[in-house]
C-alpha cells in the first residue's frame, strides 16, 4: 500500500513538472567584471617585507596572544636570506647568554624580534641551532602569551635543554 501511495505522488510531481510553463534549468548569469575606475591601470596588490609587517604588528594596539597570532602568518610567508638567518642567530644567541631574553614580557619589540628570529633560525638551520633555536622559541612565545612566567617549570625544562645544546654552537 505505501509503494502505492508513494508511486502515485512521484508520478503527480512529475505530471506537474511537465506541466509547468516555467523552464527546469535556471538561467545562466554572466559573471560581473570589477572595472577600475581608471581604465588601463592594472590594481597591484603591494607586498610588505616581513620587518615592515613586523614593525606594523608591534606598533598595533593589539593584545599580546593576538599580535603573537598575526606575526604567526608573517613568519610562514616571510622570506629571508642565509645573511638574516647569520644574524639573527647573533641576535638571538647574546639574550640568552645574558638571560636578559625575558626580562621584559612587555616589551613588545624585543619579543616579537626573538619570537620571529627564532623561528626563521630554527625553519633554516640544522642540529644544535635548530634545537636552540627551538627550546628559545617556545619560551619566548609562551613567556610574551602570558602562558608562562620567566620562571616557571616550563621555562626552566627548556633552559636545561638550550644549556645541553648551547656549546655546540
Amino acid at each position: 500500500m505505501k509503494k502505492a501511495i508513494f508511486s502515485a505522488a512521484l508520478l503527480s510531481a512529475l505530471f506537474l513538472a511537465a506541466c509547468s510553463d516555467e523552464e527546469a534549468t535556471p538561467e545562466k548569469s554572466e559573471p560581473i567584471e570589477a572595472v577600475d575606475e581608471k581604465e588601463g591601470v592594472e590594481a597591484v596588490e603591494e607586498t610588505k617585507t616581513w620587518n615592515e609587517s613586523l614593525e606594523e604588528i608591534i606598533s598595533s594596539s593589539d593584545a599580546p596572544a593576538d599580535k603573537f597570532y598575526a606575526l604567526e602568518k608573517v613568519m610562514m610567508d616571510a622570506e629571508v636570506t642565509e645573511a638574516d638567518v647569520d644574524s639573527f642567530k647573533q641576535d638571538i644567541l647574546p639574550g640568552y647568554k645574558d638571560k636578559t631574553y625575558l626580562a621584559d614580557p612587555t616589551n613588545d619589540s624585543v619579543m616579537l624580534n626573538f619570537i620571529f628570529k627564532s623561528y626563521i633560525v630554527e625553519q633554516n638551520e640544522t642540529d644544535a641551532w635548530k634545537d636552540f633555536a627551538f627550546d628559545f622559541h617556545q619560551n619566548v612565545k609562551y613567556v610574551y602569551r602570558g602562558v608562562d612566567g620567566p620562571e616557571s617549570v616550563a621555562v626552566k625544562a627548556n633552559e636545561v635543554q638550550i644549556d645541553k645544546v648551547i656549546n655546540n654552537l
